[in-house]
């Protein structure tokens, strides 16, 4: 369920994730604003990527380093 279907509560959407979580936003996005995902992160727990570059809704394309080794970091510390 999303917190939109739960009006809102970031807490209650992180209530069934049992996983451990990797959140990865792009200060500079202009499609989907960062600051729901961050706070869903600091809720979790959840270990977070932020970029602050110039490529928007893109960091996947223009940011690939940063992310491949975050992420490869992130599934090596199980």
């Amino acid at each position: 369920m999303s917190a939109r279907e739960l009006g809102g509560d970031l807490a209650a959407a992180d209530e069934p994730v049992k996983e451990d979580v990797l959140v990865v936003v792009s200060l500079k996005d202009r499609v989907v604003t960062p600051h729901h995902a961050l706070k869903f992160a600091e809720l979790d727990g959840a270990d977070s990527v932020i970029l602050d570059s110039g490529c928007g809704h893109g960091p996947f394309r223009c940011e690939p380093q940063i992310i491949n080794t975050s992420l490869k970091a992130f599934l090596a510390d199980d």
